[in-house]
């Protein structure tokens, strides 16, 4: 079948009209019309019914329209890659942020990006570190930024920003911890199995000779700030990114705190699939990536200190 018949013959359904149909194609009615004659003896089906000034489509059009707009939309996919492969700097990204990342990274360079490529959609999904994988994994995601490598054949891990994990809670709680096994004696806030943050701050504390599963855990949350509103409320302490504790300001009652007893690092991994086509639009979102990613760092941990914006 002829793609021009077939975009006459997806118009005239839409609109009901073949009037309709010539005017916002462009063409004259009498083409539209050959169009659809043409269609209809090359399948031997009528698939419109001319009733006066309307224009009814038979159960035969029916069907046809059902494939031949699935047809259409594949081409102007087509269409669109060929262009990207021209350095054209247009289309979709679909982006996965497991919660520091997704919450306080991503969005400052999703920022800059779209100031300087005003023609590409950008799709945030922010989930925990394995789902978030998963969905790079399925192909629902073109990259993801986790708080975790893992040994998945097909997909590709880059390290591209470093984090500290602070212990953040209440004055009360917090000196009480003069020792490592004191964290067995006070309540915790923890965050979801998956998550990248609880990841690391099990490996910190196995580092000290602790078990996750000892502590007084009082409340699981599947986000950063369901986290840090359970500790302002005196729930338990945390152990959390420096990037979320910066949002907290200086007049919270909140006390950021280490201990030279406990050391939780992390890194922030950039994930795509080894199979996925990196077009343009995704080429230079991953360069501004590793770029702004290093100037947030610096800002953050660079100097070791902590920065409240």
């Amino acid at each position: 079948m002829d793609i021009i018949k077939l975009k006459s013959f997806c118009k005239v359904f839409e609109l009901r009209s073949f009037s309709k149909a010539a005017k916002e194609l462009f063409v004259s009615q009498p083409t539209i019309s050959s169009h659809i004659l043409s269609l209809e003896e090359e399948l031997d089906q009528k698939l419109f019914d001319r009733m006066g000034k309307s224009v009814i489509p038979t159960l035969a059009g029916e069907t046809i329209y059902k494939y031949a707009k699935k047809i259409l939309d594949l081409l102007h996919k087509a269409e669109l890659e060929a262009k990207l492969l021209k350095n054209q700097v247009v289309g979709n990204i679909k982006i996965g942020g497991s919660t520091i990342p997704g919450c306080y990274i991503l969005p400052k360079v999703i920022s800059k990006y779209c100031n300087s490529y005003s023609k590409v959609d950008i799709q945030l999904e922010i989930d925990d570190s394995e789902k978030v994988v998963n969905k790079v994994l399925k192909g629902s995601l073109d990259i993801g930024v986790v708080g975790a490598a893992y040994e998945i054949e097909d997909l590709f891990f880059q390290r591209i920003i470093d984090d500290r994990l602070v212990f953040v809670g209440n004055s009360k709680y917090l000196s009480k911890i003069n020792s490592p096994m004191d964290v067995i004696n006070v309540p915790w806030v923890l965050r979801e199995k998956g998550s990248g943050t609880r990841r690391a701050v099990a490996e910190g504390l196995k580092n000290a000779q602790i078990d996750i599963n000892e502590l007084n855990i009082k409340a699981i949350v599947t986000n950063t700030e369901g986290l840090l509103r359970l500790v302002a409320n005196e729930v338990g302490i945390t152990v959390t990114s420096i990037y979320a504790v910066s949002t907290l300001g200086e007049s919270s009652p909140l006390v950021v705190k280490e201990y030279p007893f406990f050391h939780f690092k992390r890194s922030f991994y950039l994930v795509y699939h080894k199979g996925r086509t990196i077009y343009p639009a995704l080429r230079i979102f991953i360069e501004f990536l590793y770029k702004n990613s290093k100037e947030i760092e610096y800002k953050m941990i660079g100097n070791g200190r902590f920065c409240y914006d």
